[in-house]
């Protein structure tokens, strides 16, 4: 049977992670979940990438030694490149790996710049997360590899991804009705279909919001790499985005005012002639506001 100190220590702190996030937690052991279980979601990878060779776990596989292997003498893989060297090997790429990387990125933002998630943003994103991990396990972790300590940890995982799947279904059902008329978008901070438009944002499921269209427009503009704002051609605010499909609760792309609330799906705006931004033509007038601003100010 193959060593696997690094599934046993992602197994316990993936495992602490969910007890600390049972019950009423307080914001010390938000922080300590959120950190713990993305060092378990990082260990269980790069345990499976030392299963392919123990050299792929340092940062630098060609300066892998032996010697520093056995001491834990090196600087080991960053969580994105281990799932990239992991499927370039291995020819399987891991569907879920968003669940992984949304883990990541918050504990990130955490230690750096202390960000603090709610509750049931954590317990949402733990959800996911878990359900992923668990799936990666029996995917590329054999049964026969596993210690019984490591198969009492997984059964352990199982049974709280069941008991936060609950919580969220719970969640979902008692605010479905309050989203009804809304545009409804998915929530940045817990992934939830649940953040509500309405001149800002607001999430019914963890609570993140801001009231301010720009905030609104920027957070949405820069999760899908910055894309552009434009002027919105109902009510002429600098604070429509093209939101792509994957941030919708339809799943459907729209380009969406979070000032007035307007939205249009892909095909129902035109380009503007002179700068392709998108515009509603208005009898043979293909320009936006802004050029035709331009255009004015150029006449006189």
């Amino acid at each position: 049977m193959k060593d696997h100190k690094m599934l046993d220590n992602g197994l316990l702190f993936s495992t602490e992670a969910i007890e600390l996030l049972e019950g009423d937690p307080k914001e010390k052991e938000l922080r300590l979940s959120l950190i713990q279980l993305a060092m378990g979601i990082e260990l269980i990878v790069k345990d499976r990438l030392a299963n392919e060779h123990w050299s792929l776990v340092f940062e630098t596989p060609q300066t892998a030694k032996p010697k520093k292997w056995e001491e834990a003498d090196f600087k080991s893989v960053g969580y994105s490149e281990a799932i990239k060297r992991l499927e370039s090997i291995t020819g399987q790429a891991f569907s879920r790996q968003e669940d992984f990387q949304r883990m990541i990125d918050q504990r990130n933002k955490l230690i750096h710049l202390g960000l603090a998630y709610s509750v049931e943003a954590m317990k949402a994103s733990a959800s996911k997360a878990i359900g992923a991990l668990i799936e990666f396990i029996n995917e590329r972790l054999p049964e026969d590899e596993r210690t019984e300590d490591q198969t009492q940890s997984i059964e352990s995982l199982v049974k709280s991804t069941t008991k936060f799947e609950h919580y969220v279904q719970g969640r979902l059902s008692e605010i479905e009705v309050e989203l009804d008329g809304f545009t409804v978008l998915k929530c940045l901070a817990c992934s939830m279909p649940t953040l509500k438009v309405d001149c800002g944002i607001k999430c019914l499921f963890c609570s993140y919001e801001t009231d301010d269209v720009a905030i609104a427009a920027e957070s949405f503009s820069e999760v899908m790499e910055y894309r552009d704002i434009y002027q919105c051609p109902a009510c002429e605010w600098n604070a429509m985005v093209y939101v792509e499909p994957e941030y919708t609760a339809t799943n459907d792309g729209i380009y969406l005012c979070f000032d007035c609330n307007r939205t249009w799906a892909d095909g129902e705006l035109d380009d503007c002639s002179m700068c392709s931004a998108p515009i509603e033509e208005v009898e043979g007038m293909s320009l936006c506001g802004e050029c035709i601003g331009y255009r004015l100010s150029k006449d006189d």
